[in-house]
């Protein structure tokens, strides 16, 4: 009775330590770690439930807790391969996972029905060690049994392959994995096989008991799910823009499909890797040692005509208590957007010129460039008034010159109306070059010219307006082999010696003007001598 009440010592105190692997992995808010949690719980329950099967007496309630543990025995094999998956393989999990239930399923029912078929377990009896009692099999049994191994093995290729191409402590945690698979296999094994001997009594839920450790061990010791709990949301595999998980070395942890597509991995198995050998300008675009949230920008070129700019937010991962347990990167394609910024400040820049454009030929003759009569027409009563603003402090004076080519209308019945505007022209070009800085050229209509001459006085005005006569005088159109002369007349009236207003004023030089025109042209004359 010692022995037996022992026996069912081991397996409830299996099922506890399975228990506790349950409890600690569900804390982990992962999909992987609810597999792995619920993977222990079923072994907790198969190995409780033989606790009670190891106390009871008679074959009848044997089998009784033998059926109710078969409910843990098929969860256990396919919890594990769905853990395996989504740790190893996040991409490959999807509805086919249903599927494995089938078998496991149709299994329960089996073992419940048995005492009507006898095609699980054949006969339960006694084995010749006290309290021991030997399972008949019957030919489901084994039906199960191939379909449990073979998950089993499917879970064994994919760790034992984690083995092989992780590294660091992504290696550790496979190896504590696959120890813990392999110490169930060898369980189950001596039982299946009788290895046991005389002592047939079934050691798998034991060993699945001593499995738990090695996963706890993962969990404490080598941060087994301790970064997957923020790395995989099913969100995550559909959004456009590129998502990484890194550990606090920045060695990859997680990744979702738009960060393959970014750029252009193609490799498989990536966990573990640093990021800066998969990321190119990772190192030049992040510091080694960034603060908790950084931007930046990293570019990808594949040659001198084509880069791409990459939008990089780097977040750092923070875990209970405050500890650091890695990061969060996330990566934007920014490449078409600059492309559109670009392309509309380009715009802007047109528009700009074009507006500026718009307001210099609203101001501005086309022909000769001089401003036009709209801007006169502004500009002289607002230096007239700025000149009676500062009459108080002194005797200030604008000055005007009106002159028009001599004979011009002769220039466009000889030479023609095209050789007649390029004259006017250079005439516009040699009184914009006599004139002072700050002094205001403009077309008045046709032939006829204005200047204003701000602060100018009357000796001033004159003295310009005669230096303009000379300049253009001297300098004869030239128009390929054929050369036409041109001279001007100039009346000069200044604001406020000979006019009150604007419009005075420029009656008062127009009239100089004629007056030049009837002195024999080719002169100046100021309205004082008229």
């Amino acid at each position: 009775m010692i022995a037996q009440v022992s026996l069912a010592a081991v397996y409830f105190l299996g099922a506890l330590a399975s228990g506790y692997l349950a409890l600690r992995a569900w804390h982990r808010d992962s999909p992987v770690g609810k597999e792995l949690a619920w993977f222990a719980l079923c072994v907790a329950q198969w190995s409780f439930f033989y606790g009670f099967e190891s106390l009871a007496g008679s074959p009848e309630y044997r089998e009784l807790w033998s059926q109710i543990a078969y409910i843990g025995t098929y969860g256990a094999v396919v919890f594990i391969l769905r853990f395996c998956v989504r740790w190893l393989r996040p991409r490959l999990a999807g509805a086919w996972m249903t599927l494995l239930w089938i078998v496991p399923a149709f299994m329960v029912v089996a073992a419940f029905t048995n005492p009507l078929h006898r095609l699980v377990w054949a006969d339960v009896r006694p084995a010749s060690v006290d309290f021991v009692y030997e399972y008949v099999h019957g030919p489901l049994f084994w039906v199960g049994g191939v379909y449990a191994y073979l998950l089993i093995a499917a879970s064994t290729v994919l760790v034992g392959v984690g083995v092989v191409r992780r590294t660091g402590i992504y290696r550790k945690q496979a190896l504590l994995v696959l120890c813990g698979i392999a110490v169930a296999i060898g369980g189950n094994v001596a039982y299946v096989s009788g290895a046991l001997g005389d002592f047939p009594l079934d050691v798998t839920p034991l060993a699945l008991a001593l499995s738990a450790v090695f996963l706890l061990t993962g969990i404490s010791r080598a941060r087994l799910l301790e970064l997957v709990s923020a790395a995989r949301h099913r969100v995550v595999d559909v959004m456009p823009d590129g998502l990484m998980v890194l550990d606090e070395e920045f060695r990859l942890v997680d990744w979702n499909p738009a960060a393959l597509r970014l750029w252009h991995i193609d490799r498989s198995v990536l966990t573990g890797v640093p990021v800066s050998e998969l990321v190119p300008g990772w190192d030049i675009g992040v510091p080694a040692d960034p603060p908790d949230s950084f931007v930046g920008t990293l570019e990808q070129g594949h040659d001198d005509m084509v880069c791409h700019h990459i939008d990089v937010e780097l977040c750092r991962l923070v875990g209970r208590g405050g500890a650091s347990r890695g990061w969060i990167v996330l990566f934007h394609d920014s490449t078409e957007l600059r492309a559109t910024e670009r392309s509309l400040q380009e715009a802007n820049t047109r528009l700009e010129a074009l507006n500026r454009e718009l307001a210099r030929q609203a101001v501005h003759d086309s022909l000769t460039g001089l401003y036009n009569r709209s801007y006169l027409d502004e500009a002289l009563p607002r230096e007239i008034s700025q000149a009676e603003r500062l009459q108080a402090s002194g005797d200030t004076s604008v000055g005007l010159l009106i002159l028009d080519v001599d004979h011009f209308k002769q220039v466009n019945d000889v030479h023609g109306h095209a050789t007649g505007d390029r004259v006017l022209m250079h005439v516009a070009a040699l009184v914009r070059a006599q004139v002072r800085a700050g002094d205001i050229p403009c077309r008045y209509g046709g032939d006829e010219l204005v200047v204003v001459m701000p602060g100018a006085s009357s000796q001033e005005s004159v003295r310009v307006g005669r230096r303009i006569c000379e300049s253009i005088a001297a300098s004869p159109f030239r128009d390929g082999q054929r050369q036409v002369a041109a001279t001007v007349s100039l009346g000069v009236a200044v604001y406020p010696a000979d006019a009150t207003d604007a419009t005075d004023l420029l009656r008062q030089a127009d009239r100089a003007l004629y007056a030049a025109k009837n002195q024999g042209r080719n002169r100046v004359v100021g309205a004082d001598l008229v």
